[in-house]
């Protein structure tokens, strides 16, 4: 997936005037009506202020990514706006927001929205691109920085077709670092990992330190007690499986040295039901 392949340039706002939430998001029901992907302006409008009422999408860092759904669309539609004096957003940091992002699309791809989401959740945490949409001072140099961005990150993703069969792997990731899990989350959804499994424990050192009183002087044993053990399950493509590895080392550093995760990618040799391509 690459944001500039889905952005249009009229749907790029590098400073817009905004001073209210509901300033800004009327400014992103404006721009997805430039895309000509939505039907009805009002109703878009009116869909995202009920998803933004529901809890604010300001991410914090001043990222903003106000979203819905909207009956009539038939694809997606994102959009960028810059605000160069900041607005409150009722961010989770409580930071005023700069950088919003506008999603909506229709109510019967939700698969295809959270992958949007995520992806943009995550190539917005690089301060360097926050930065370089911030003192942008055109259309183009935005557009400029949303390509330079993607570009780095060197990541693309086969379009979506028809149901095929593959070999795949079973991606097992156990994680000890709870602060990391949200952003790993985010990578895997945005690589199309949708339908994997989220098993949140201790691990069995700390488990057997509380449980079995023969044990309880072991449970700081190692270089660190490890207390919070996460694992996440997904079937992956074996063709993508180095790739997904690679980037989940940009989140957690060399897997053959830190101590934060254990990846595990084993070989399944039979899968009942459809994979798509990109999934």
């Amino acid at each position: 997936m690459n944001i500039y392949e889905i952005i249009d340039k009229d749907c790029i706002d590098h400073a817009i005037r905004a001073r209210t939430k509901q300033e800004v998001i009327e400014r992103i029901a404006d721009l997805m009506g430039r895309s000509g992907k939505v039907p009805d302006r009002n109703a878009l409008l009116k869909a995202l202020l009920e998803r933004e009422n529901l809890c604010s999408t300001g991410i914090g860092e001043g990222v903003a990514i106000p979203h819905a759904k909207c009956e009539g669309m038939t694809q997606m539609c994102l959009v960028l706006a810059v605000a160069k004096e900041g607005v409150d957003f009722d961010a989770i940091d409580k930071k005023p927001v700069n950088i919003i992002f506008g999603l909506s699309g229709p109510p019967d791809a939700p698969e295809e929205h959270i992958r949007i989401l995520s992806h943009v959740a995550r190539i917005a945490r690089n301060l360097e691109f926050r930065n370089a949409l911030h003192t942008a001072t055109s259309v183009g140099e935005v557009y400029e920085a949303l390509c330079r961005e993607e570009t780095q990150r060197g990541y693309r993703e086969e379009p979506a077709g028809k149901v095929v069969r593959r070999a795949n792997k079973l991606l097992v990731l156990v994680l000890y670092e709870e602060h990391l899990l949200d952003e790993i989350m985010e990578y895997l959804l945005e690589v199309g990992i949708g339908a994997g499994i989220v098993m949140e424990g201790t691990t069995l050192m700390d488990a057997a330190s509380r449980k079995i009183p023969l044990f309880a002087d072991f449970a700081a044993v190692g270089k660190r007690a490890r207390r919070y053990a996460t694992t996440i399950l997904g079937v992956v493509r074996a063709d993508t499986m180095n790739a997904v590895a690679s980037g989940l080392e940009r989140i957690l550093g060399d897997l053959d040295t830190t101590d934060k995760a254990v990846l595990f990618a084993l070989d399944v040799e039979r899968v009942k039901g459809a994979i798509r391509v990109g999934t």
